[in-house]
């Protein structure tokens, strides 16, 4: 019984990975006819998008599988069940992965195209470039989603009398009059999909590279000493360092030192705020959070004398 479950295990894998490496990509194209400003592409992407979403995934099956044969007239016998499967299998998947490429499309900035078409980028070159990579880390929850619900829709290739899993274990419970061989076909595919969970988890997070960077600068010990520049560098990482020096503006790029040496105590405490305000004639003393303790601010009265004097 395990091996014959085993066998119909591998059917549905490649029918599993078939489906990904036909809908994945073919997702994206059909993401982009529906965001098209061509009238008539964009409708018939909508109308195949509304059509796939709303029939079920098993008359799907049956119409790909059954429509050459009533269409035409080509006999069943040299069209291959599997390959129906994975045409049916990856039109439908492929509607389901258009809108959720779509809707990472549409939440990236429309700036960062303007941009890159600003500086004389392709429009095809800015897609692959900038918005792809942006769109594949947003949308890899929700792909994450759809991937495991395959795994189990993967057991409607019976329909069509498919040898994957399911179908042999029901001809296995038929046959023995148990529901041992349907038990163990669950446990399979629970493990199937915690692994494809795993993965996919294990992808997120490969991706997630800005979560460090946000953490820096929302971390909340670290949070109450920033102010709206830095109020107070006190980082010794060099990395963290220049990423400030990067931020800040021109006029106050001079308050953070990129070496290993501490800062002047009459810049240590200074942040963008406190140089402006220091060019404009007022000292600003703050001790601590400006939120806690507030500021006091008082005119710098000697170089008003010297100034009168002159």
């Amino acid at each position: 019984m395990i091996v014959d479950l085993l066998r119909g295990l591998a059917v549905s894998v490649e029918i599993f990975l078939c489906t990904l490496a036909v809908s994945l990509p073919l997702g994206i194209v059909i993401a982009l006819g529906r965001m098209s400003k061509n009238p008539l592409v964009s409708g018939f992407f909508r109308v195949y998008i509304s059509v796939v979403r709303g029939t079920p995934l098993m008359l799907q099956i049956m119409f790909v599988y059954f429509a050459p044969y009533m269409l035409f007239g080509l006999p069943l016998s040299n069209y291959p069940r599997f390959l129906a499967t994975v045409i049916a299998f990856g039109l439908n998947y492929a509607a389901y992965f258009a809108e959720i490429y779509r809707g990472g499309i549409l939440s990236i900035d429309r700036g960062q195209t303007e941009a890159a078409v600003a500086l004389g980028m392709p429009k095809g070159m800015c897609f692959l470039r900038i918005i792809l990579p942006q769109v594949v880390k947003r949308v890899i929850p929700a792909v994450g989603n759809e991937v495991i619900t395959l795994v189990k829709d993967t057991s409607l290739a019976f329909t069509i009398a498919v040898a994957e899993m399911f179908t042999i274990a029901k001809q296995l419970s038929s046959a023995n009059t148990t529901m041992v061989p349907l038990i163990a076909a669950g446990v399979f595919y629970y493990v199937f999909n915690f692994i494809v969970a795993w993965t996919m988890e294990r992808i997120e997070k490969r991706l997630s590279y800005y979560e460090e960077l946000r953490r820096t600068f929302t971390d909340p010990p670290l949070h109450g000493r920033l102010g709206i520049g830095v109020r107070r560098a006190e980082a010794r990482s060099r990395s963290f360092r220049s990423l400030c020096h990067q931020l800040l503006p021109q006029s106050a790029r001079g308050v953070l030192p990129l070496g290993g040496a501490r800062p002047a105590p009459s810049v240590r405490a200074a942040g963008p705020e406190r140089v402006w305000r220091q060019s404009a004639g007022v000292s600003v003393e703050a001790d601590g959070d400006p939120g806690r303790r507030g500021e006091r601010r008082r005119p710098l009265r000697r170089h008003a004398r010297a100034a009168a004097r002159h």
